[in-house]
């Protein structure tokens, strides 16, 4: 494959996943945590947190089977690397414990605080390396 159609495919999923990762970061806390202590709200940063899961899972499937050229392998490779994790920490991601987020003293909440660390922190290694491919 040429450079330019690894591009093109990869092209047509990023304007949905950058959205979807807006829309993440707006209703789910940021960068730094999984936290959403309004119910509404609590129940939209879910939904957000599923479509972005089943995004990543979209793109990961597109790019597995490409064969990039030499100089796109890394980035894809690295995006894959980036991408696979967010998908599997969503699925072990406690949704109903911890969406709306639970008070400081509810036995809960370290766990939540320590998974929503963690997956924030993901999402936020997904985001840096899709700034590797060009808008």
């Amino acid at each position: 494959m040429t450079r330019a159609h690894v591009e093109g495919v990869v092209a047509r999923h990023l304007p949905s996943i950058r959205s979807v990762l807006a829309d993440e970061r707006r209703k789910c806390g940021g960068a730094a945590v999984i936290e959403q202590a309004d119910p509404a709200g609590a129940r939209q940063c879910a939904k957000s947190l599923r479509l972005f899961s089943t995004s990543v899972q979209d793109l990961v499937s597109v790019l597995v089977g490409l064969r990039p050229p030499d100089d796109l392998t890394t980035l894809v490779a690295d995006t894959i690397d980036a991408a696979r994790p967010v998908a599997v920490v969503f699925r072990a991601y406690p949704i109903g414990d911890c969406l709306p987020s639970p008070s400081p003293e509810t036995p809960s909440r370290a766990r939540c605080d320590t998974s929503g660390r963690e997956f924030a922190m993901l999402i936020a290694q997904f985001e840096k390396v899709l700034e590797g491919w060009r808008p």
